[in-house]
């Protein structure tokens, strides 16, 4: 549920998202990987199982996606279907924690766009039925309202009211006697990319039926026309709708329903390292004493437009080691006072308490809390925020909001880096064993063909990258969408290489625009290197943020928080490649018996799945392209993958 292709122009860049012009360039995604990957790891029976139920409706019908803390997909207790994307990442300024968010994408993080089609109906976010008691007063009438914002920090929908192609966000409402959805609202509205903005409308008396439905749905559009020889690779276009805070509720007037009567958490817990979102659990008890904050903000805003009177809020964290469900520390009750309309953020001495031990990883979960002795909702007033360390370094949050590359008339031989400073002591170093870079899937999967050098170079005496070099990758590498740590690819270091202080992890890019995860979120730009001109310089206007690179020091990485190690995936040798009837593998010598083999599109999609005892895999039910075959033996954690054309 994210971008399809749009032509991001130099001036474009440069008015709102560049480097500089013959820098680095940032455009938006081409695919959700966040739901890509969600869609991947669920049982697909479960995740599908979406029921027909109903809503009782008794006062109101509210719903603000704040509690849903960890998921990705809207509920079946109140939603129908899984189209829009839940996240609390994409939007701005939010009303409460947590958006949903509907796109080009779909709910596997595939586009919906057809090159054919110029206009594309996409995502939906539809109601279950309602059930209506007696207890509506004919004397009132009823109101539905809720909040959008366009864009965000993610892509911005194009177009208005004059002009011949839009990017719309539809609100229909289900007519049961005629059994025909009906457009009740048309927003063609983009001039407040940072901006929610409450919508509200009269429910008429005849809706008001058992069966009743709501749902949003938005239409996403492809440029008219498209320049030939231009790199696919930097096309997007997510044209992003956040919708928080619905309501559906009698009242007196519409202005009424402006008056929200609440108080929220507005923001996510920010990372606890000051440095970094995650590092190695080797190096976790060094960074922990260097760079751990001591003070944890917490965001959130009251909505008491009626009350003239300040009010004392309380608050309260605690956290608890996932591995073992014990609590490690909490404080006592905090409380401030609060006028009743403000946005504030108040910054509250804790730390997790993660204590490193003899263990694997290291995961932590914190939960903040805050409330008041006046009414509010209660579904609103928790943040919860996990942190885990396994073996790499990361400025990131692992959600891509954009993607970044090389850019300018010689896009070619440009070099990229990012610092690392890494928390082992000169006599006691450690072994960097693979750099893992997320990149971001291209309108075609164009970037699967293009290449690119990896390098480590130590830290010279500006703090810049030095022309002494560590690691070099003597073949191109090109980017991979098979699989890998949470859609990032891993790349070994053979061999691997000691570190122990600031060291550098450098890209030159050889062909094409990488497009590699770029994090808005969290911003570690004073950690960004280009090399034109023949030397090395930071970025000064570009959008704050993170390059999701990230170095490792374990042989393997963990593929989530929650799941476990596995083997990096040996390389597995087809021939002939490319195929039109059959393609044979070796299977590894120890290997008998059955092996299960997987067939995916560049997308990331499924398309043959069966056991075998055989070396032999007919494709010629398959369409002519790239795909990727990822053979499992059973009982074994190893995994071996291969990339093949079909002719």
């Amino acid at each position: 549920m994210q971008q399809i292709s749009k032509l991001l122009t130099t001036i474009t860049i440069l008015t709102s998202l560049c480097f500089t012009a013959t820098g680095q360039q940032l455009v938006g995604l081409n695919y959700n990987h966040a739901l890509t990957q969600e869609a991947k790891k669920a049982d697909k029976s479960e995740i599908r199982a979406y029921t027909i139920d109903s809503i009782l409706f008794e006062t109101e019908f509210f719903e603000d996606f704040s509690d849903y803390y960890y998921d990705k997909y809207p509920r079946n207790n109140h939603w129908l279907n899984r189209y829009a994307y839940i996240n609390s990442t994409y939007a701005d300024s939010m009303i409460s924690l947590g958006v949903a968010t509907l796109d080009a994408y779909d709910e596997n993080g595939l586009p919906y766009y057809s090159e054919n089609q110029r206009i594309v109906a996409s995502d939906s976010l539809t109601s279950q039925p309602f059930s209506f008691r007696d207890t509506i007063d004919p004397g009132l009438s009823m109101y539905f309202s809720f909040f959008y914002q366009p864009g965000g920090k993610g892509d911005m929908p194009e177009g208005d009211s004059s002009s011949t192609r839009t990017d719309t966000l539809l609100l229909e409402f289900f007519h049961v006697d005629s059994a025909r959805w009906y457009r009740i609202d048309y927003i063609l509205d983009n001039s407040s990319p940072h901006q929610f903005k409450q919508r509200t409308v009269v429910v008429a008396p005849e809706y008001l039926k058992n069966g009743f439905q709501f749902r949003f749905r938005n239409y996403t559009s492809l440029p008219a026309g498209l320049p030939q020889g231009i790199d696919w690779g930097r096309f997007s276009n997510a044209d992003m709708w956040h919708i928080d805070y619905i309501q559906m509720r009698q009242a007196e007037s519409a202005a009424s329903m402006e008056d929200l009567k609440d108080m929220s958490i507005t923001e996510p817990l920010r990372p606890f390292l000051t440095e970094y979102t995650s590092v190695p659990w080797s190096h976790y008890t060094l960074a922990q004493s260097v760079i751990e904050s001591r003070y944890t903000p917490l965001s959130f805003s009251s909505y008491f437009g009626s009350e003239t009177n300040t009010y004392p809020v309380n608050r309260r964290f605690f956290s608890i080691d996932r591995r073992t469900g014990d609590t490690l520390f909490q404080t006592p009750e905090l409380s401030n006072m609060a006028f009743p309309v403000e946005h504030q953020q108040w910054h509250d001495l804790f730390s997790p308490r993660l204590v490193h031990g003899d263990t694997e990883y290291g995961m932590v979960e914190v939960v903040g809390y805050i409330s008041r002795t006046a009414s509010q909702r209660t579904c609103n007033d928790t943040v919860k925020r996990i942190e885990s360390y396994y073996d790499h370094y990361a400025y990131d949050d692992g959600t891509a909001e954009m993607g970044v590359s090389l850019d300018g008339e010689y896009e070619s031989n440009k070099r990229i880096a990012m610092r690392y400073r890494a928390f082992r002591r000169s006599s006691n170093p450690d072994s960097l064993r693979a750099v893992l870079i997320y990149f971001a899937k291209s309108v075609d999967s164009v970037t699967l063909d293009y290449q690119f050098h990896l390098c480590i170079r130590k830290n010279n005496t500006q703090g810049a990258p030095s022309n002494e070099i560590l690691y070099y990758s003597q073949d191109p590498i090109t980017p991979d969408y098979s699989g890998g740590i949470n859609e990032f690819t891993r790349i070994e270091l053979t061999p691997p290489i000691s570190v122990s202080d600031t060291f550098f992890v450098s890209l030159e890019q050889i062909t094409g625009f990488l497009n590699i995860g770029y994090d808005v979120n969290n911003n570690h730009l004073n950690q960004l290197f280009q090399y034109t001109n023949s030397s090395w310089s930071q970025p000064r206007s570009f959008t704050p943020g993170s390059l999701m690179i990230r170095p490792s020091f374990e042989k393997s990485s963990l593929l989530s928080p929650v799941e476990t190690t596995r083997a990096a995936m040996p390389a597995l040798s087809v021939y002939p490649n490319p195929a039109e009837d059959d393609i044979y593998f070796a299977l590894p010598e120890a290997v008998t018996g059955f092996v299960h083999i997987q067939l995916f599109n560049t997308m990331g999609v499924q398309v043959d799945a069966h056991y075998t005892e055989n070396s032999t895999l007919s494709v010629q039910h398959l369409s002519p392209g790239i795909y990727f075959m990822v053979l499992t033996i059973p009982g074994s954690p190893n995994r071996y993958t291969t990339k093949f054309i079909k002719e």
